[in-house]
């Protein structure tokens, strides 16, 4: 009796070594949340540390969480880039990135992204850069201001600068947005911030392209720095 006891617990104690749950951390790059994946593939990028001996596993469900695609990755330091295929081809819905421990499937998620599945034909035509705040007309102020939109298209270096304007032409400050890796034809946000320092007034708020061309120009008014 004490013998299979014994063993009982020394059973339990490797157990208990060998299931140790997810370890380390992971940072997801691409794609950010509230993408929109035109293209049939989905890229996911992001960068790992400390993750078990068995890697990480990549999986893209829908909304109703049927697994579209799934990979797993022999990966546990660095940065890592994977591309997955899906079949969905359709209207717009709802999908998700979500990336665990292959050697802890049940754990909860290192993290997961929301995005949205489309056919290329739902892609609006040509290349755009949208920017949602601010928009024209508004009174912006603070120490920074948040500038957000949405890109499709960018192809070449994949970058652009978001530029403050005054209103005697000089640029009072510039944040170069650079894209996660993704396909050209997807739909990515970005945002960035801009440090108006002691202007006031009417400004400009432009983006430009890689090249230096003007592609959008927002009129706000600054209303002072915070604080």
């Amino acid at each position: 009796m004490r013998r299979l006891i014994a063993v009982v617990a020394l059973i339990m104690l490797l157990s208990a070594c060998t299931s140790q749950g997810k370890t380390g951390e992971v940072t997801l790059v691409s794609p950010p949340d509230g993408s929109v994946i035109y293209s049939s593939v989905v890229t996911v990028a992001g960068e790992a540390q400390g993750i078990n001996s068995g890697g990480l596993i990549v999986t893209v469900t829908d909304a109703d969480g049927t697994i579209l695609t799934r990979q797993t990755l022999a990966v546990r330091e660095g940065g890592f880039e994977v591309e997955l295929v899906h079949p969905y081809a359709g209207p717009p819905v709802e999908a998700r990135v979500s990336i665990t421990a292959a050697d802890a499937p049940d754990d909860p998620p290192y993290t997961v992204a929301s995005v949205i599945l489309a056919s290329i034909e739902h892609r609006p035509e040509g290349t755009y850069i949208d920017v949602a705040v601010p928009q024209p007309g508004d009174e912006v102020g603070g120490d920074e201001i948040g500038i957000q939109g949405r890109v499709s298209g960018l192809r070449g270096e994949r970058t652009f600068s978001v530029v403050l304007v005054g209103s005697d032409g000089a640029e009072i400050d510039r944040a170069v947005v650079t894209l996660p890796p993704a396909y050209f034809a997807d739909e990515l946000p970005w945002q960035a911030a801009l440090a108006p320092g002691s202007a006031t007034g009417s400004v400009l708020v432009q983006i430009v392209s890689a090249a230096g061309d003007v592609l959008v120009t927002i009129p706000v008014t600054l209303s002072g720095a915070a604080g």
